[in-house]
């Protein structure tokens, strides 16, 4: 919850810190790139330090990378700093997701990933909710931010955690896993779960680098920006909980259908008119926000339980991949033509999943 709360208040404010769109995308590009080599380096991290280490190890990272900011207010700084973020973010990712799905099965896996998906997101809504009553400086706000990354170490570091994952001989390397991920990505049965959480990366990168730039175009306040960005979140804890027991019952070629059909919807309101933001943003964050960790269940129910590790990493990559295309074509875009393609986009991209998932037989 400390570790989310701190992310969620850093990604609304280093765009309005930046100002521009394109260096803000440029910036958000970095986070994500470092998301791609944490989630590469991560497996690796945990077979010789387990869960416990590494998780520790993360928060450390991530605290001194947000102190760093204040170093300087150059832009390649500020990118190289959010590229280290990046990666210790990716790591806590792989290090929990990896944990829970280790530890559920095949029909209760959505449910395990949507109680995490709560608690991160009830940290996401908190941060911008502590946005309205403390100030909102870079100088004021990374002091505490980084202390909150060292107390997120505590409850953890004062506990044995018994983990399976460690691996004392060191048998394996670098090579031996991405191996191991470049099979996965060869199987024709997780290519939709891939392409899934590209495009989650997609949505949600975009969404949580550039819509706060978005609305800031509309004329809203920082204070303003925040609350929407918690009706957002807000909207997609409680999304998670019925979703994730609708796919399990369902089946998650049928939810994700759905949710995409309803993303188009939602991003096709706000097109029509601002006037629906409020009802827009609140579909769409109980949608895109559990788009992910449905496409992650239905992937790594069709591996084997020691490829679940590897299976997540895959999937991280997949996300981060988006992440990394969605704030540039999407940053240029808003730069050079308008606003709105940051929804013209979003439509776009869930039109192409759901041709893809109309054609996949359940």
């Amino acid at each position: 919850m400390l570790f989310t709360l701190s992310t969620a208040v850093l990604n609304t404010l280093t765009p309005l810190w930046v100002g521009s769109t394109l260096a803000a995308s440029l910036i958000g590009s970095g986070y994500f790139i470092g998301n791609l080599i944490g989630a590469l380096v991560s497996g690796r991290m945990i077979k010789l330090w387990a869960f416990h280490k590494s998780y520790c190890f993360a928060c450390l990272l991530f605290a001194l990378s947000t102190i760093a900011l204040l170093i300087s207010t150059n832009y390649f700084w500020w990118g190289f700093s959010r590229m280290l973020a990046g990666i210790a973010c990716a790591m806590v990712w792989v290090i929990v997701e990896s944990a829970l799905l280790k530890m559920g099965t095949v029909s209760n896996r959505g449910l395990f990933l949507a109680a995490y998906m709560v608690v991160y997101y009830l940290g996401t809504v908190s941060g911008q909710l502590l946005l309205k009553i403390v100030p909102t400086t870079s100088i004021s706000v990374l002091p505490w931010t980084s202390l909150l990354f060292l107390c997120a170490i505590l409850p953890i570091a004062f506990v044995h955690v018994v983990d399976d994952e460690t691996d004392t001989t060191n048998t394996t390397n670098n090579k031996t896993e991405l191996g191991n991920i470049k099979k996965l990505l060869q199987r024709q049965d997780l290519h939709i779960s891939i392409i899934g959480c590209i495009i989650s990366g997609i949505i949600i990168g975009s969404l949580y680098s550039l819509l706060p730039l978005y609305l800031d175009y509309l004329g809203y306040s920082n204070s303003e920006i925040a609350t929407w960005i918690a009706w957002l979140v807000a909207a997609g804890i409680l999304g998670q909980f019925p979703i994730g027991r609708l796919a399990d019952h369902y089946g998650r070629s049928l939810i994700l259908k759905i949710l995409a059909c309803l993303i188009i919807v939602a991003a096709t309101l706000i097109l029509i008119d601002v006037s629906f933001l409020r009802v827009a943003l609140f579909l769409l964050g109980c949608t895109s926000f559990t788009l992910y960790p449905v496409t992650m269940a239905w992937g790594c129910e069709r591996v084997s339980h020691k490829e679940l590790v590897t299976m997540n990493q895959l999937l991280l990559i997949s996300y981060t991949v988006g992440g990394i295309l969605g704030l540039a074509c999407i940053g240029v875009c808003m730069q050079y033509l308008s606003n709105n393609f940051l929804f013209i986009i979003i439509m776009a991209v869930d039109a192409f999943f759901l041709f893809l998932l109309s054609r996949k037989k359940d």
